[in-house]
C-alpha cells in the first residue's frame, strides 16, 4: 500500500503585500515530494498558473520587493498550517491526486487576482 501526505504552508507576502500570505501544499507518495502553488505572471498582479517545484521548498519570501528575489537580504518565515496522511484509498491519496493534477486541471489559471 502507498503512503501518502500532503502538508499546507504558507509565508508572509513581502512589503508592500505584508498584510497577505502566499500558501503552497507539499505532497508525498511513498517518500517522493513534490510542492504546488499559484504564481501571477512575472511583472503581473494578474494571470497565473500553477507551478510545481518552482521554489525552495519551505523557504519564505523575501520580506521587501525592493531586495533581490534570487539572493534576498531576508526572508520571511515559512509555517506549516496543517498535515495528513493516509493509505490508498483514503480521503488524503484522493487531495494528493487533485493536487498533482491541478497542473493540467486549475480553472482559474487565466483569471487569478493578486
Amino acid at each position: 500500500m502507498s503512503q501518502y501526505s500532503v502538508e499546507l504552508w504558507s509565508t508572509p507576502m513581502p512589503w508592500p503585500l505584508s498584510f497577505a500570505v502566499h500558501p503552497w501544499f507539499v505532497v508525498s507518495c511513498d517518500g517522493v515530494t513534490d510542492w504546488y502553488e499559484v504564481w501571477a505572471q512575472m511583472g503581473h498582479l494578474y494571470g497565473s498558473a500553477v507551478s510545481k517545484n518552482v521554489a525552495c521548498l519551505y523557504d519564505g519570501f523575501r520580506t521587501t520587493y525592493f531586495d533581490s528575489p534570487v539572493s534576498p537580504k531576508k526572508t520571511g518565515v515559512a509555517t506549516l498550517l496543517g498535515k495528513v496522511t493516509g493509505e490508498s484509498g483514503s480521503d488524503v491519496a484522493k487531495l494528493y491526486e487533485r493536487i498533482v493534477s491541478s497542473l493540467e486541471q486549475y480553472p482559474y489559471n487565466a483569471t487569478y487576482r493578486l
